[in-house]
């Protein structure tokens, strides 16, 4: 049984335009996007589920992973990601926090529960702006695999999602 945890302090976001000019970011040349690619063995890209709220940031973050080669279905709740996780399972969830009506500390306790009853664990990265230890331990407690700090530096989180997972780059 899962332990009810505190309430998540609600967190907004950087913003950013509507109109960001991904194509000019410097993690895009061809030699960031060649270095930076997912690979696998079997040949196989991994799926992510991203969950953000924040158009702007699920854009870029969405954006990001597809850049290094993931398949990356992108939700703005944790009622859409419960749904796609139960219509497809992903290689791996990057979830943001500060969500409203549901967080995703909500979202990580009914995914683990979903999943304790098949006896599988899909590893899960919190993102936040919540960026000292305690909250990190309390992401970790919760069922989350890693805590990153917001803004999200795209080349990190990639790098996050291949330590994650277990894929050379």
């Amino acid at each position: 049984t899962c332990l009810p945890l505190p309430a998540a302090p609600s967190c907004q976001p950087l913003p950013l335009s509507r109109h960001f000019p991904f194509s000019s970011l410097p993690y895009l040349s061809s030699s960031a996007r060649d270095a930076l690619q997912f690979s696998t063995i079997s040949g196989t890209l991994p799926s992510l589920l991203v969950v953000e709220d924040e158009t702007d940031a699920r854009d870029l973050i969405a954006f990001a992973l597809r850049q290094a080669g993931a398949q990356v279905k992108a939700t703005a709740s944790v009622q859409e990601a419960l749904e796609s996780f139960c219509e497809k399972k992903p290689d791996a969830i990057v979830s943001d926090l500060g969500m409203p009506v549901e967080d995703g500390f909500v979202l990580i306790r009914k995914v683990r529960e979903l999943e304790a009853k098949n006896g599988t664990r899909t590893p899960a990265i919190a993102l936040t702006a919540y960026a000292q230890d305690v909250d990190r331990v309390r992401c970790l407690a919760s069922g989350f695999n890693m805590h990153i700090p917001k803004p999200i530096d795209p080349n990190a989180l990639v790098l996050a999602v291949s330590n994650l997972l277990e894929l050379p780059l």
